[in-house]
């Protein structure tokens, strides 16, 4: 789907005359992407823009809201509210399990709908209402942002740089088996992390196609740490768990293709609505992208044209 990408960039002009263009890539990982906000905003606070952002999962969430006109502190605040989470997933898994006596009534029926605990619309709402009514689609947005999503139906990684904003989220964050696949146009999506959850390699194709550029990529994950046998006797702690290191091993290679990368190691919950837990990612993220800036402002520099007098 990159000539989907290629036709957005194809009416995109890129300002700062005399920089280069800069492509922001998030990595997704439920809550822990509360880090991907922080380092957004120390980003922000340090005077470096997107140009181009590009997301899997939570992290086109936030990705997305920054192209929609959000400034990141904002998007911080709505993760330690509770909000964003809340959104996210309503209702906790182990009660959501008491609705499948209900989901088996539908199939005997023969109405049964698509494999999965929720349906993805609570999230869809939310970030429809936190949005203007004009800025709802994303081919709206004056800083243009692609979503990593899985196709089920081909099984392949593909990128989505329009459409509705609710649904397109909703389509990414679709974590197999916890969510339901999300019908758009001819295809059914899961979560872009399925394939492509630092989906790198599309940022810097991006890059390439604005005349090159600084491409960053915001990876959070879970620190390599053992957990105790009880820790998997909770729901969905061992989906969450075959996910962290399904992550560590595919985002590896993307993060190569990055200029700059910065890394926030979280260990919390993906589902996780502790306020404190939350505030602690959002500072681990903001102090790996302030420790990252010299880099990022040093790639910059080499790439940056003298303007002609």
């Amino acid at each position: 789907m990159l000539s989907m990408l290629v036709c957005t960039i194809g009416i995109y002009t890129v300002p700062r005359e005399g920089s280069p263009p800069v492509v922001f890539v998030f990595g997704g990982g439920g809550a822990r992407t509360a880090a991907v906000a922080g380092a957004a905003a120390a980003l922000f606070e340090a005077g470096i823009r997107p140009d181009y952002i590009v997301g899997s999962s939570m992290g086109f969430v936030v990705g997305g809201l920054i192209g929609a006109g959000v400034h990141p502190q904002e998007i911080c605040s709505y993760f330690e509210s509770g909000r964003l989470m809340n959104a996210f997933l309503p209702v906790p898994p182990a009660l959501r399990l008491l609705t499948l006596p209900y989901v088996m009534l539908q199939h005997l029926a023969g109405r049964p709908p698509y494999d999965g605990l929720y349906g993805g619309g609570a999230l869809r709402r939310f970030l429809n209402q936190v949005v203007t009514n004009d800025q709802m689609q994303i081919e709206e947005w004056d800083i243009p942002v692609a979503a990593s999503v899985f196709n089920l139906l081909t099984g392949r990684s593909e990128l989505m740089d329009r459409g509705e904003f609710g649904l397109v989220a909703s389509a990414s964050t679709a974590v197999p088996a916890l969510f339901r696949p999300v019908e758009i146009g001819d295809g059914l999506y899961l979560d872009g992390g399925v394939l492509d959850n630092l989906p790198v390699r599309a940022g810097r194709e991006t890059a390439d196609a604005l005349g090159g550029g600084i491409v960053i990529a915001v990876n959070v994950n879970e620190p390599a740490i053992r957990h105790r046998h009880d820790h998997f006797r909770k729901t969905v702690n061992a989906t969450f768990r075959v996910m962290s290191a399904h992550y560590q091993l595919t985002d590896g290679p993307q993060e190569l293709l990055a200029d700059v990368v910065v890394r926030a190691e979280v260990p919390m919950r993906m589902t996780s609505k502790n306020k404190n837990e939350i505030i602690s990612a959002i500072t681990t993220g903001a102090h790996a992208a302030q420790e990252a800036l010299p880099e990022i402002r040093a790639c910059i520099a080499r790439q940056s044209i003298p303007a002609l007098i």
